[in-house]
C-alpha cells in the first residue's frame, strides 16, 4: 500500500487489526520508537561441522526456531527539510508475538578488536553479513 506515498492513520482497531488511513500531503515523516526481542528456542547447524570434503573452516551458521516479540513504544515526527524531531508521541499498544525461524552466525570475540584496528565499522559489517546469510 505505502509505495512512497504518505498516509495519516485516522482510526486503529486493535481487536480486528484494521487501520483506517487516508492519503496526506505532509511536510514531515514519522520514525517509530520500537523494541524487538528474538528468543531462540531451538537450533541446529545449518551446515555440518565435520565434512571430509570441506576445504574451509567449520561454520558457525545456525538455523533455529524462535519467538519474536515486537513492542512499539511510540514515534517521532520529523521535518523533511531539516531532519529535526519536532514531536514525540508515546503509544500504549499490545506486544505483537509470533513464531518463526532465525538464521545466524556466532561471531568470535576477536572480530571486534580486529575490525576496530582495521578501521572498519562492526555494526555495518554485521548488517551486510545478515543480508548475505539470508
Amino acid at each position: 500500500m505505502f509505495q512512497g506515498r504518505p498516509y495519516l492513520c485516522k482510526r486503529l482497531d486493535l481487536v480486528s487489526k484494521v487501520a483506517v488511513v487516508r492519503p496526506a500531503d505532509l511536510k514531515y515523516y514519522t520514525k517509530t520508537r520500537d523494541f524487538c526481542d528474538v528468543h531462540v528456542t531451538g537450533g541446529r547447524a545449518a551446515f555440518a561441522h565435520n565434512t571430509a570434503a570441506r576445504v574451509h573452516a567449520a561454520t558457525s551458521a545456525v538455523a533455529a526456531e524462535c519467538e519474536v516479540t515486537n513492542r512499539w513504544l511510540g514515534f517521532h515526527r520529523i521535518w523533511h527539510g531539516s531532519g529535526e524531531v519536532f514531536d514525540t508521541v508515546d503509544l500504549f499498544l499490545p506486544d505483537v508475538q509470533f513464531s518463526t525461524q532465525a538464521a545466524y552466525i556466532r561471531v568470535p570475540g576477536s572480530a571486534r578488536p580486529a575490525l576496530r584496528e582495521a578501521g572498519l565499522p562492526m555494526r555495518d559489517g554485521m548488517h551486510a553479513a545478515s543480508h548475505a546469510i539470508l
